[in-house]
């Protein structure tokens, strides 16, 4: 059977790792090489986790040797697995992420942020709804942060020079809402995510941090005149 598919999956595979910050080296094993047999095809470095991830085609089965090693990968506190498309890849790279990182983006997002639920094309025959969800900033490095971070959305700048990260794939709207959501503290932006989930159909998210509660303003006493 032919290695080629599987090395154009590895080529994407690698070319997602490095856009979401990290880093991959390809092991190139042969029966003549003096390396040790069974080493995972990418070894990854992403925020400081170690991975090895096993690239098979479809249906395809590691072997005995290196299901073995992926233990003992795991065994030593590293993370391993076999992957099967980009896809598996991300939702591996989304575990990976430490929970502080998690909540500097939603502290971020409940000050910077923007997300709703709007009418994007009316006409007599048919109403569309579609989601948004922004982040601003004059500095643009926080928001190149999360976007490699995260994976997702394009980065943008106005004639006020204010830059926007907008996130427009309903694949990653959920991702956001999922990785992001339960980090949230403001009580409306918790409002605002579950009116999201709802329409996409997904559960909202077991919030981590207690509500944060707005201020609000102490009411005007009267004046009897």
């Amino acid at each position: 059977m032919s290695r080629q598919p599987e090395g154009k999956l590895v080529r994407k595979i690698q070319d997602r790792i490095e856009e979401r910050g990290g880093r991959s080296f390809k092991i190139q094993g042969t029966d003549e090489s003096f390396q040790e047999i069974g080493i995972p095809d990418l070894l990854v470095c992403y925020h400081g986790i170690f991975l090895g991830l096993e690239v098979k085609m479809p249906g395809e089965k590691p072997s005995p040797i290196q299901r073995q090693v992926l233990k003992s990968i795991e065994a030593a506190g590293g993370v391993a697995r076999v992957v099967c498309s980009v896809e598996e890849v991300d939702e591996i790279l989304d575990q990976a992420i430490s929970q502080v990182t998690l909540a500097w983006i939603a502290g971020f997002f409940d000050g910077e942020g923007s997300l709703s639920l709007v009418i994007a094309n009316r006409n007599r025959s048919q109403t569309r709804k579609a989601i948004r969800i922004s982040l601003y900033q004059k500095d643009p490095d926080p928001l190149q942060e999360i976007q490699s971070t995260l994976g997702m959305g394009h980065i943008s700048i106005d004639s006020k020079e204010c830059h926007r990260l907008r996130i427009t794939k309903k694949a990653d709207h959920i991702r956001f809402l999922q990785l992001v959501g339960p980090y949230l503290r403001l009580r409306h932006r918790r409002l605002q995510v579950e009116v999201l989930c709802n329409h996409l159909g997904i559960s909202a998210p077991e919030y981590i941090f207690p509500e944060l509660r707005e201020r609000q303003l102490p009411e005007r006493k009267s004046r009897n005149i």
